[in-house]
């Protein structure tokens, strides 16, 4: 299976793999990114920035380890992981647009890491 058919079926394993091979710490660094665990910047009194969960935030606000499970349910977006639909809008509108937020670019991992998700980019979705 490929990227590109794991979003069409919804694959949740694919996405485990996934998350399980980048790590929570790259994948935080990803979807934050992306503009997830931080305000859009739009004017909108009290926008919730959401939260981006690692290691370190758990550890300092539950006073709790991190386990293995937490990354691969924070790979399709739940666990601790908050986004508001501000920002998935944004990061929706904005992948095909410029991919990474401004400043941050992909980087190389990503590249190597899963190809389809440069071809679906660069293809246009196909």
């Amino acid at each position: 299976m490929n990227l590109h058919d794991a979003i069409e079926q919804s694959c949740d394993v694919y996405f485990y793999h996934l998350a399980h091979s980048i790590g929570i710490r790259k994948m935080a660094d990803y979807f934050g990114g992306f503009g997830f665990g931080q305000r859009t910047g739009i004017d909108l009194r009290d926008e919730p920035s959401g939260l981006l969960p690692t290691p370190e935030w758990k550890k300092k606000n539950r006073q709790e380890s991190w386990y293995p499970g937490e990354t691969i349910i924070t790979g399709i977006g739940q666990g601790y992981l908050l986004v508001t639909p501000l920002q998935l809008a944004y990061a929706t509108a904005r992948w095909p647009i410029e991919g990474m937020r401004s400043g941050l670019g992909c980087s190389a991992d990503l590249r190597i890491l899963v190809p389809e998700l440069l071809h679906i980019r660069r293809s246009g979705g196909d």
